[in-house]
């Protein structure tokens, strides 16, 4: 008789706890919003060609609206510049962007994005 009321104590603790808790998991429900704003994606590049081919058109072919594409070329010594150059002539979403070469620069990546990020257009960022 014990085990069988304990059984029921628990099958109505369990209940009652998995009501709860269900019950505040859906007080909050996501919002959705068609709140897209315009982003900049910057991207460094140091010596990239081999990579740069197949990277490009993958960011070009997303569905988001609104972007702009920024590619730093950070004192490549392989065909980096060309590709960029390439790419940015072809599509408008394409802003090239070549470092300066400058004692405090070279081999900067920080220097290098913060370059790219005073030419960017939109107010959010993503690297």
């Amino acid at each position: 008789m014990l085990l069988i009321l304990l059984a029921v104590i628990t099958l109505l603790q369990v209940g009652y706890y998995g009501f709860f808790f269900r019950k505040f998991a859906y007080a909050n429900p996501p919002v959705k919003t068609d709140f897209q704003p315009p982003v900049s994606i910057l991207i460094s590049c140091k010596n990239e060609a081999d990579h740069l081919d197949q990277l490009i058109p993958v960011l070009l072919a997303q569905d988001y609206p609104n972007f702009e594409l920024v590619l730093i070329n950070d004192h490549s010594t392989d065909a980096t510049a060309e590709i960029i150059q390439k790419f940015a002539q072809a599509d408008t979403r394409i802003k090239s962007v070549n470092i300066p070469t400058t004692p405090i620069s070279k081999g900067n990546k920080k220097q290098a994005l913060a370059y790219g990020i005073s030419l960017a257009s939109h107010e959010y960022l993503l690297f």
